[in-house]
């Protein structure tokens, strides 16, 4: 999953509040209600969004006075496999933050591609900051907790009716998912397989998605 600052499988994602009943069964959706508290931390404040593997949903991060998203995906044994590879690459990914040949990327002459001039840390890549198995009435369900992200690159062009973009953001969104890719590539050594608007997300500076 990429990011911009303009946050599994992010490709079946809709605008949609309603993803239907019929995909709450065992190995399927778990029902999240708001005002649930999961892990005995993120507190459950409104839904997100939804996709073909899970379901997401924003919380406040009791332990830390902050706002998370946390992605509850599907029990079914094939997602849970999916979804710990996801966890295994977005692992990998930020543990490399700090690697010395991307730090002197940030620092080198394209440092003014970066967003604030090279913002320390700034990898093109979603974080992950946490995960969890919570067991419902449906299963076993991985928990990954994320930063919050703003709506993806889809929704963006949906915002303008599908006219086009303004220049400067479409530079500005292809600037900053060409630095994920690079990232993920060059010091990674991960291959994105899958790039399309519905995976590339526009930042929240705020941390409340919008």
């Amino acid at each position: 999953m990429m990011k911009n600052e303009a946050h599994g499988d992010a490709a079946d994602y809709t605008e949609s509040d309603d993803e239907g009943a019929d995909g709450y069964r065992k190995g399927g959706y778990h029902p999240v209600h708001v005002g649930e508290i999961y892990n005995g931390r993120y507190h459950v404040l409104a839904k997100l969004g939804w996709g073909h593997f899970s379901t997401v949903w924003l919380c406040q991060d009791l332990s830390a006075t902050r706002y998370v998203a946390m992605k509850v995906q599907k029990s079914a044994p094939h997602y849970t496999e999916a979804a710990y590879d996801e966890i295994e690459l977005l692992a990998e990914a930020a543990k490399r933050s700090k690697d010395p040949a991307w730090e002197e990327t940030q620092k080198g002459p394209l440092r003014e591609l970066f967003p604030d001039g090279g913002m320390e840390g700034f990898t093109g890549v979603v974080q992950l900051i946490d995960y969890f198995e919570h067991f419902g009435v449906n299963g076993k369900h991985v928990c990954m907790v994320f930063e919050t992200m703003g709506p993806n690159v889809l929704a963006l062009i949906k915002r303008y009716n599908f006219k086009g973009i303004p220049v400067d953001i479409v530079r500005k969104v292809t600037t900053h998912t060409l630095i994920g890719l690079d990232y993920l590539h060059r010091v990674c050594g991960i291959i994105h397989t899958d790039l399309k608007p519905e995976n590339v997300l526009v930042g929240c500076p705020r941390g409340v998605p919008v």
